[in-house]
């Protein structure tokens, strides 16, 4: 079996377990393109296509359906996860090369994850959804993630270094055992947000709200805290070693002695 017959194997049970989709009558026949021609269940199946352009394609017009019809949103969102945590770990055709030509340190995702991830991150807001998006255990490294709006998301143990998640709307979102070194998070809204045991070496997180999230047992070293709110946030056990907290509100933090010690105070 091949790898991307793999996924459409267990997409297809995603498909299953939610119910799966149906066009709305809305749509149906009224675009001449995509929409009117494809049928949902035919999406799923191109999502499991060796082509990336036909994977590409589905994406897009699924994103359509979602947008359009509030019933089939849940699953879209169901399977569009699905897809990311399944697909996201295959190797893309070569190495990302930076301006000088070098590998780039955190090479980007696969070009069909990233369009997944992004069409979750503004999926329609206010809409009943069969829980909190999941992607755990992705592999989106060097995804850009800029103004992504997941509130709640679930990305335990997910692979984001590198990614760029500038002022990203993250409340509530589950991150423990994330590895976000040298991630993008500047004024992140992740108030409330569970960070226990994550990697934040390097990652910037100045100006963000990290209000009442629990980062026990996480690696901020040399993290970027400036301006950060950290009203109420659980450190304990975490390695501030050089983490700058120039101006951050700590108000309700404990820090032990060596954490103090360890603090970058230059």
């Amino acid at each position: 079996m091949t790898a991307r017959r793999a996924v459409l194997t267990r997409l297809s049970l995603v498909a299953e377990t939610t119910g799966w989709l149906t066009l709305p009558e809305t749509s149906r026949g009224t675009d001449t393109g995509v929409m009117g021609q494809i049928g949902v269940a035919d999406l799923e199946r191109r999502l499991g296509s060796d082509r990336l352009d036909v994977r590409l394609g589905a994406i897009d017009a699924l994103e359509r359906i979602m947008i359009d019809s509030a019933r089939d949103h849940p699953a879209i969102v169901e399977l569009l996860a699905a897809f990311v945590r399944e697909c996201a770990p295959a190797a893309a055709s070569g190495p990302d090369l930076d301006a000088g030509g070098q590998p780039e340190r955190h090479p980007r995702p696969p070009a069909d994850a990233q369009a997944a991830v992004t069409v979750l991150a503004r999926r329609p807001a206010g809409r009943t959804e069969r829980g909190r998006v999941n992607l755990a255990g992705a592999h989106l490294a060097g995804a850009n993630l800029l103004h992504a709006n997941l509130p709640g998301v679930v990305l335990t143990g997910a692979h984001l270094a590198g990614a760029n998640l500038f002022y990203a709307n993250l409340p509530g979102a589950v991150l423990a055992g994330a590895h976000l070194a040298e991630a993008n998070l500047f004024h992140a809204d992740m108030a409330g947000a569970d960070l226990n045991c994550a990697d934040l070496t390097l990652a910037d997180l100045g100006c963000a709200n990290l209000a009442r999230a629990t980062l026990a047992g996480s690696n901020l070293t040399l993290v970027n805290l400036t301006l950060a709110d950290l009203t109420g946030a659980d450190l304990t056990g975490a390695d501030l070693t050089e983490a700058a907290l120039d101006g951050a509100d700590l108000p309700g933090v404990t820090l032990t002695r060596e954490q103090q010690s360890a603090i970058n105070t230059s």
